[in-house]
């Protein structure tokens, strides 16, 4: 079996779990539980405590982007304290939070956290009670999604005005280059099953609630973004997407688990979808040099940074064991676990309900063995080949779940079941980064049709080649296919796919089709299905 250079010395015991009222011996080894240190007082293995040293590690707090911005910007921790004494919440309830910062800040260095009362809690100075937060939350989503003025939302732009100094600490303290989010249970503190509160280490149950913060960062940026092209100040509306662009490869640079990086995903997402609404209305604002220098800072912030893949398996992997050495010891309300799948929740019910021993030793094992394979097919370059051998891995994942109904053998029969329901869902997120590749692509075509337009009398190219080699080095290829990115241009609106599963061949049929799945007079993503490769990016300039 393929292993990680161990991160603490290797030792081949064998440890005595009693939790409750199971009492299983595992041995600790690099085939079983892959580390073999640090342990709790009961001789599990600490995986909090190895995954927080994993990530942590050359992470200085003066260059962590969870430092930089909530030393003084809120999170979702204070927003749960400041509600809790606005909405008359138990002292317990109080302490919970605060247990958590003060762990949360220690591990990123801090004697203390910051005195949460001081903090910015929120972008907006909407103080007038007179005003209707339900429509102003509607105008916000509105105004998130159209470039906007005064005109359109006097209420939001009463509020925007008010923002600069947050613009400018924003935009420093999002240039800062690592990322470090520490690891752990938040003891029910979000009303959300947390495993069994402080006893249990499982990662599954881990809470990322500065990361939540960081996405409605990435909100803001759009919508202040989006207000200052609408009324001139192009330079600024692209430094704000710019930021959300940064914010997110950050976070991915440093993610331990997979839903990091999908939020780092969405929020670089963000701010390329600003992009491109920008390039599509910047005729007439800027000149084809301006546009070309923005494009190159853009693949600058790309080149910066991109996700750890091998660590994120790896986090998984830990995430995994962790549960597993849980459910060898303890006994669970699996609704806690399954709130959406009946059927999972089911099938766990019944397995662990009786008092079957099972020989977790063998189930760790072939934990890891499968893990390796994923690390495995994750290190595959070709996109295409890795995502072929990741979906033969989720099929693997399928066949367990089936085999589960008739297996015999207690403990194969159990080792389904998990890696059946609790492996990630590896497909889905590769999807992901590949939709993120491809979007990457098609905002490096947004600049240099923005260029060629403004040298062209505003008409876009006929071809991608056309664009080689001042605008482009060369056309982008789709991650899914390899090839050049189908094009095409029709008027006053462009279409990039992923695929050639569409056709685009500009009929009046497949322009309308495209179109009437697109939001009305805005730049938009056509997703078919759930989990689908074949998307179109429409770029088109929004009506004023």
């Amino acid at each position: 079996m393929k292993r990680l250079a161990p991160l603490f010395i290797a030792l081949f015991t064998a440890s005595l779990f009693a939790e409750e009222s199971r009492k299983v011996r595992l041995i600790v080894s690099p085939e079983t539980t892959y580390f073999t240190s640090p342990q709790l007082p009961d001789g599990r293995i600490d995986y909090r405590t190895v995954l927080n040293h994993l990530c942590a590690e050359g992470v200085m707090p003066e260059e962590n982007v969870v430092v930089a911005l909530h030393t003084w910007l809120a999170g979702e921790m204070e927003m749960l304290l400041l509600r809790a004494a606005t909405e008359g919440k138990d002292e317990e309830y109080a302490e919970n939070i605060h247990r958590y910062r003060e762990k949360f800040w220690r591990e990123l260095g801090f004697d203390a956290p910051p005195e949460w009362k001081t903090l910015q809690h929120g972008f907006f100075p909407f103080d007038n009670p007179a005003r209707d937060m339900g429509t102003l939350s509607e105008q916000w989503e509105k105004a998130r999604f159209s470039l906007w003025t005064e005109d359109d939302f006097p209420d939001l732009a009463e509020g925007i005005k008010q923002t600069d100094e947050i613009m400018q600490k924003l935009f420093e303290n999002l240039r800062q280059t690592k990322y470090f989010h520490p690891y752990f249970n938040d003891d029910g503190t979000f009303n959300r099953p947390s495993g069994g509160g402080e006893k249990s280490e499982m990662l599954m149950f881990s809470s990322l609630p500065y990361v939540q913060r960081m996405r409605e960062t990435a909100r803001f940026l759009q919508f202040r973004g989006n207000w200052d092209f609408s009324n001139g100040n192009a330079d600024q509306a692209f430094e704000c997407a710019f930021a959300s662009v940064r914010l997110g490869h950050t976070i991915r640079s440093g993610a331990g688990f997979h839903v990091e990086d999908l939020v780092g995903i969405v929020i670089s997402g963000i701010g390329r979808h600003q992009l491109v609404v920008y390039l599509a209305n910047i005729d007439g604002k800027k000149n084809a040099d301006w546009i070309l220098q923005k494009k190159r800072e853009y693949e600058a912030l790309y080149r910066s940074s991109a996700s750890d893949s091998i660590r994120l398996v790896l986090g998984e992997r830990l995430t995994m064991l962790s549960s597993i050495q849980e459910l060898a010891v303890r006994s669970f309300d699996f609704a806690d676990w399954f709130e959406y799948d009946s059927e999972a929740l089911k099938r766990f019910t019944e397995t662990f309900e009786s008092d079957k021993e099972y020989d977790w030793n063998t189930i760790l094992r072939r934990c890891n063995l499968f893990f390796d394979d994923y690390d495995e097919a994750i290190r595959i370059l070709d996109y295409a080949r890795r995502l072929r051998a990741l979906e033969r891995l989720d099929t693997r994942c399928r066949e367990y779940r089936e085999r589960y109904e008739t297996e015999q053998d207690g403990t194969r029969r159990v080792g389904d079941l998990i890696l059946g329901e609790l492996t990630p869902a590896m497909v889905e997120v590769e999807l992901a980064r590949g939709r993120a590749e491809w979007l990457h692509q098609c905002t490096l075509v947004a600049f240099a049709l923005a260029a060629y337009r403004s040298e062209h009398d505003g008409k876009n190219p006929d071809t991608l080649e056309q664009l080689v080699p001042k605008y482009l080095e060369a056309v982008p290829t789709s991650p899914f296919t390899g090839e050049a990115l189908p094009y095409i241009n029709r008027a006053d609106v462009c279409f990039l796919a992923s695929t050639d599963t569409y056709e685009l061949d500009g009929s009046d049929e497949e322009v309308e089709r495209v179109l009437s799945e697109t939001a009305p007079g805005y730049m938009g993503i056509v997703y078919p299905e759930a989990h689908s490769r074949h998307f179109i990016l429409v770029i088109q300039k929004e009506p004023r």
